[in-house]
């Protein structure tokens, strides 16, 4: 199975614990922007060798808040607590391919953010995911 990354992504060293188990999980600079990345490895799929809807809903979970933090200057350090998170799941991503995850801001109050992304493999669309997040305790810069 190709375990290679695409050229320019780097593995996020923040995780521990469950994500450390199921990454790496990557991210690059993309204009203004991020764009996250996981090569689907045989740890993120089901028994007929597709990702795992509940590790595309945690890869939802991270690429939401997490591109808040690195495009949002003053969020860069806060923690951000999950209010909501929905997913569409729109197709499959196989083992071995290349996921990537795009995310943007919606909306922003004193206290809450409100997101959207897509995960996609090349011009697939795998899932669609909206959440909410509440903005919390600063936990140190997230940096890339």
């Amino acid at each position: 199975m190709d375990r290679t990354i695409p050229e320019g992504f780097q593995p996020l060293s923040i995780f521990s614990g469950f994500i450390a188990d199921n990454g790496p999980i990557c991210v690059k600079r993309e204009g203004d922007g991020v764009v996250f990345g996981v090569r689907v490895g045989a740890n993120h799929c089901n028994p007929i060798g597709i990702c795992h809807g509940g590790w595309l809903s945690t890869m939802a979970d991270l690429l939401l808040p997490l591109t808040a933090r690195l495009t949002i200057e003053d969020l860069n350090d806060r923690f951000m607590l999950t209010v909501n998170l929905s997913q569409d799941f729109l197709g499959q991503a196989p083992l071995g391919c290349w996921l990537e995850g795009r995310a943007q801001l919606l909306r922003r109050t004193r206290r809450m953010i409100f997101m959207q992304g897509l995960l996609t493999t090349g011009d697939t669309p795998v899932l669609r995911t909206s959440g909410v997040f509440k903005i919390g305790d600063p936990i140190g810069a997230l940096q890339i």
